[in-house]
């Protein structure tokens, strides 16, 4: 937390709230759940609980079950919280909102954009893919067929021995004995099966891209050493710009407990990746 002076202050009573921001869940899991939300949906809602300058627990609030109410001037007039079909309205200076930015207008403007809003039909095709692969799966799908030779005709029994044969046979060791005058024909797999495939790739392509993932933070083939310390650099940076957003919504807390101009900064000292570009600045 910094002062007026940029001075890194080591006692503040928003250190102390950080260590145990509710009392039923640990600061870690708060922290992982506020980036979680705030991907996912745009949004981070936190209900302040204390009087004045004394805040005792930042609540997180359920996106799905926010509502914002907006005021005459396009602002925020209360946040409308509903659960178990009971309603209750917060001021905004009860509320800690973190939000990404958005593209919409009116009053859909006051909520942030989420990737499950920019990834929607790339999800919706991944999820009906991963269905119809499950289908088929279970149901399966012919790998032969067995046709006669020369125009002959296969009575009914016969064609049935030789069915359990090829299936008994070809389970065990892929040789196929034939007692009669058949054309097998061994069906490769079709182009649909291969579009699944590409299909798939190219969604995590498209959710790597949109929340900002390098390939090398996931373990995928990387050109060279070089190519993955510049992939490690620009996921950093595309992170200070989501901290950037915890900040700003966090200072207001710490202004509250603290002074005006109290605000939140994160130390990134130890990230590596981020090292060479802060002893350039230097």
């Amino acid at each position: 937390l910094v002062g007026d002076r940029n001075r890194a202050v080591q006692r503040h009573p928003f250190l102390r709230l950080m260590e145990r921001p509710t009392s039923n869940t640990g600061p870690t899991l708060w922290r992982r759940q506020m980036i979680v939300d705030l991907l996912l949906t745009g949004n981070y809602f936190a209900l302040i609980l204390g009087r004045g300058s004394s805040v005792t627990s930042l609540v997180r609030l359920h996106p799905e079950h926010v509502q914002i109410i907006p005021s005459s001037s396009g602002g925020v007039a209360a946040y409308r919280y509903t659960e178990e079909g009971v309603s209750t309205d917060y001021s905004p200076d009860d509320v800690v909102h973190v939000r990404q930015t958005s593209y919409r207008d009116g009053p859909a403007s006051l909520y942030g954009q989420g990737v499950i809003e920019v990834l929607e039909t790339e999800l919706t095709g991944e999820y009906a893919a991963s269905q119809r692969w499950r289908d088929e799966a279970g149901r399966g799908q012919p790998t032969m067929t067995i046709s006669p030779k020369d125009g002959a005709s296969i009575r009914p029994d016969v064609l049935e021995k030789l069915v359990a044969s090829i299936q008994r046979h070809a389970n065990r060791t892929g040789i196929v004995p034939i007692g009669g005058p058949v054309d097998i024909t061994q069906l490769p797999f079709n182009a649909r099966d291969m579009e699944f495939s590409a299909a798939r790739g190219w969604t995590r392509e498209s959710i790597l891209a949109v929340v900002g993932v390098a390939y090398v933070r996931l373990f995928l083939p990387s050109a060279n050493f070089a190519t993955a310390q510049q992939q490690n650099r620009i996921y950093w940076q595309n992170l200070l710009g989501l901290i950037a957003l915890v900040e700003d919504a966090l200072s207001v807390v710490a202004v509250r407990m603290g002074r005006v101009s109290d605000r939140v900064a994160h130390d990134t000292s130890n990230v590596e990746a981020l090292q060479e570009s802060r002893t350039d600045r230097l």
